[in-house]
Formats: structure tokens, C-alpha cells, sequence
């Protein structure tokens, strides 16, 4: 997990997820991706195919932007060298397209150990509306994460008990759907069932009461 640079516009400070919005240069609908088909991962994002492909290509930059993780499969050597940290640079600040990035070294996404946790969206009353995707993926073999990101000034990597806790201790701050996660990662008996992919479509949006009281509506 980062934490969020005091900078940033939205939740500056808190500890979340790497992760961020979709850009108008994640529409190379060309970059193959392995994995469940382009119909399921329309289902269960409930998105047409295209957006449901750009989604995909969204989160796997991001995660690469913010911290080194590439979840592709091809012949890169290492992800340590020099030139991979580089193109890291580039593609986060946008002056180099992360599909063309994939496209030259022959990578396809890889999407067969990832899973979609479910959809969160801001408040009715947020004066930022938008609707935020949940995945969890395996760490790819021989991979490590680091802190990569401008808009990141620390990243921790623990179990989700153990970012709990550290939360509980005032250490970090957690927003509900980051908290809600994490409470699921944490109950699950192995790493398979921490995989499983939601079985539909579930939209999660906090309300509030004219009582004051917070409470959490979902809509399938």
C-alpha cells in the first residue's frame, strides 16, 4: 500500500491502494490480455467490452506506475534494470504511452491470477463523483514492489491483517472501501478464495441518513 502525498486533490494522506483514474490513452484495444475473456470481464465490471478492456489496461499502469509491478507476460529480463525504471518514469509521466510500452517489448497483460473485488463510488453528497474498480492480483514471480510514485511518500507491504492493525494504532489512515478490503483479504482461509472474483456485479455507495448516521448501500 502508498500513502497518498499530501498534494494530491482527493483523500491527500491517506494509505491506499496503488490505483487511479482511466486516461484517454488507455484505449489500445490491440495489447492482448490472458485471462477470462472480454465478455466475462464485461460482465462482472458491468461495462461494455471496450471500457471494460480499458479499465483493465488502466489498472495495470497504474499499478506499474505506483509501484514497479508489471502484470504482464513476455520476454522482459529483469524489471530491476535501468531501462525498466526509465520507461516507468516515462509512461507516469505521460510521455510514453504504456501500451506502445507493452507493444515494444512483446508483453501481453496478464489477467489470469487477478480478481474484481467490486465497485465503490463516492457519496451522493461528495462534491467528486466518480465509481472506483477493486481487483486483487498475485504478485507475478520474482517481482518486487517499491515505492515508485511522485504521488506516493511512503509504501508499506504487510498482510491485510497487518495493515488493519496498523490502522487500529492510528499509524496510517484508511478510507471505509480501503478498510471494507481489507477486512475481506484478512477473513479469507487461503490464498484461492482471496482471489475469487465477485460472482456479479456489486456497487457499494456510502449515504447518508438525515439522522446523520453513515450507512452503506450496495446496488447489483
Amino acid at each position: 500500500m502508498v500513502r497518498r502525498a499530501s498534494t494530491m486533490a482527493h483523500t491527500p494522506g491517506v494509505s491506499a491502494f496503488p490505483g487511479g483514474s482511466v486516461r484517454p490513452d488507455d484505449d489500445d484495444l490491440d495489447i492482448p490480455i490472458l485471462g477470462p475473456s472480454a465478455d466475462v470481464w464485461a460482465w462482472r465490471l458491468n461495462e461494455e467490452e471496450e471500457m471494460a478492456h480499458r479499465m483493465l489496461l488502466a489498472a495495470a499502469r497504474e499499478v506499474f506506475e505506483e509501484s514497479g509491478v508489471l502484470l504482464a507476460r513476455g520476454n522482459y529480463v529483469s524489471l530491476e534494470c535501468e531501462e525498466w525504471e526509465d520507461e516507468r518514469r516515462e509512461v507516469e509521466a505521460h510521455r510514453l504511452d504504456f501500451g506502445d510500452m507493452l507493444r515494444e517489448h512483446s508483453l501481453a497483460l496478464d489477467f489470469r491470477s487477478v480478481a474484481f473485488r467490486g465497485m465503490w463510488t463516492t457519496p451522493d453528497y461528495s462534491p467528486r463523483r466518480y465509481a472506483v474498480a477493486f481487483f486483487t492480483a498475485l504478485l507475478p514471480e520474482g517481482q518486487n514492489p517499491v515505492l515508485a510514485s511522485s504521488e506516493a511518500t511512503r509504501a508499506a507491504w504487510d498482510t491485510p491483517a497487518g495493515h488493519l492493525a496498523r490502522a487500529e494504532r492510528g499509524e496510517i489512515t484508511l478510507v471505509a472501501p480501503t478498510r471494507v478490503n481489507l477486512e475481506e483479504l484478512a477473513a479469507a482461509s487461503s490464498l484461492d478464495e482471496a482471489l475469487e472474483s465477485v460472482t456479479r456485479h456489486v456497487k457499494f455507495v456510502p449515504t447518508q441518513r438525515a439522522s446523520g448516521e453513515f450507512v452503506l448501500r450496495w446496488e447489483t
